[in-house]
């Protein structure tokens, strides 16, 4: 993948971090104002709706933060929207809602899930919690350590020893 090179504004720049420092002190209002502020989020539309979506958990209004923090898990791609998957769970439950929350933090431990194939309203119905089970190892299996067994060590592990 070709690296794309964006130029945004100083002042853009300054409203992002500003933005960013104010939920760090617990001032989702000023943060929201801030963002607010930014003329064009395009070139940094992930990061608005994550930041947006971290104001409205603060000031608990789940319901913005799940709207700001849907899209923002759709634009980040993974394993780096994991952050964004976790504050969706903590989301969800606060808004009582616990089998979407479940689904949530599957997605943000896994970071393997097709973010465009996910429908909050239908997955959350079919999804099998009890089918989670079955990635647990069972009793049948033994830890090794490669270490113990020279089969099993790198053929550099020589040169270190």
């Amino acid at each position: 993948m070709k690296a794309v090179k964006v130029m945004l504004p100083v002042k853009t720049v300054k409203r992002l971090f500003a933005a960013e420092g104010y939920l760090e002190l617990g001032m989702p209002e000023q943060a929201l104002e801030e963002l607010a502020l930014i003329e064009d989020p395009a070139p940094i539309e992930a990061s608005v709706e994550y930041l947006t979506g971290e104001a409205f958990r603060q000031q608990e209004r789940y319901d913005d933060a799940v709207k700001a923090l849907e899209r923002a898990a759709r634009l980040i791609p993974e394993p780096y929207n994991k952050v964004v998957w976790e504050s969706l769970s903590d989301c969800f439950r606060k808004n009582g809602d616990d089998e979407l929350a479940d689904v949530a933090a599957i997605i943000a431990r896994e970071t393997g899930a097709a973010v465009d194939e996910i429908n909050f309203d239908e997955d959350a119905d079919e999804y099998d919690f009890e089918a989670e089970e079955s990635f647990e190892l069972g009793a049948e299996f033994e830890a090794f350590d490669a270490d113990d067994d020279d089969e099993f060590a790198p053929p550099w592990q020589d040169r270190w020893a």
